[in-house]
């Protein structure tokens, strides 16, 4: 199935595939937003999106019979925010959301939505207090699941615990300023793959993130550091024995009065 998203005419389009015969045109509200912020079921029959970003409304509709299957109206904390995020986990039962400040450079909050009922499983603020140096930045916010759904990577970097309910691990960017929203991906295995280089040097790179990792990322955080730099080298203690003496005296004193 192919599906056009129209924000002008306020309507989803559909065709079918390998056909291309018109399947159906679904009429959306008058604020509707079916904006790049949009996510499809693994199944490919559901779509959700924002249905009306005035009332910061998420809609779901059935793409086989064209109708509305569940909306989920946003409480009154939400109404300033923008939603930047949107993504179905890989077994379809839980929908997760990112929000930010008025399509601003940051998303601060996950809220993660039971696919069965529309009640919300989780919601937490981004970045808490030992985070904020962190940059997690961009009007459109990557989402993807890890499959035990216990973690999210959020635009290609930085991986979310839902039980911790923060960063908990941050990737390195991506070389030659590629976007990491775009060229980072979670495999159904958990690894990372990560498109690196250019034309003949171009290639994919596993990216592993093991639990020790993200101990010691916890570790690099409390004693007030980057966890992007989790997986630098220890700082050793400087060997002042090997270091010039620059405190002799025995120079000749060429200043005069």
């Amino acid at each position: 199935r192919l599906m056009i998203a129209s924000t002008v005419h306020r309507k989803l389009m559909t065709w079918k595939l390998p056909s291309g015969e018109a399947e159906r045109t679904i009429a959306l509200g008058q604020n509707g937003q079916p904006n790049e912020q949009l996510a499809f079921s693994p199944g490919g029959r559901y779509v959700a999106f924002t249905g009306d970003f005035l009332a910061q409304s998420l809609e779901v509709y059935d793409l086989e019979s064209g109708e509305l299957a569940g909306i989920i109206e946003f409480s009154q904390r939400m109404l300033n925010k923008a939603l930047v995020g949107l993504q179905f986990s890989p077994d379809g039962s839980e929908l997760a959301a990112a929000f930010g400040q008025n399509h601003g450079a940051t998303s601060d909050r996950i809220l993660i939505l039971s696919v069965a009922n529309g009640s919300t499983v989780a919601d937490f603020s981004l970045p808490d207090p030992d985070q904020r140096p962190l940059e997690i930045g961009g009007n459109r916010a990557s989402l993807q699941w890890f499959s035990d759904r216990k973690r999210l990577l959020q635009n290609g970097r930085h991986i979310i615990d839902r039980d911790a309910k923060k960063v908990v691990y941050s990737l390195p960017a991506p070389l030659f300023k590629f976007d990491s929203r775009d060229v980072r991906r979670v495999l159904p295995n958990s690894t990372i793959v990560s498109f690196e280089g250019q034309k003949n040097n171009a290639r994919l790179v596993p990216m592993a993130v093991t639990e020790s990792d993200i101990a010691r990322a916890r570790e690099v955080a409390a004693s007030g550091g980057l966890i992007v730099d989790a997986k630098l080298p220890k700082l050793t203690a400087l060997d002042r024995k090997r270091a010039p003496n620059k405190n002799d005296n025995s120079t000749t004193w060429k200043v005069l009065p």
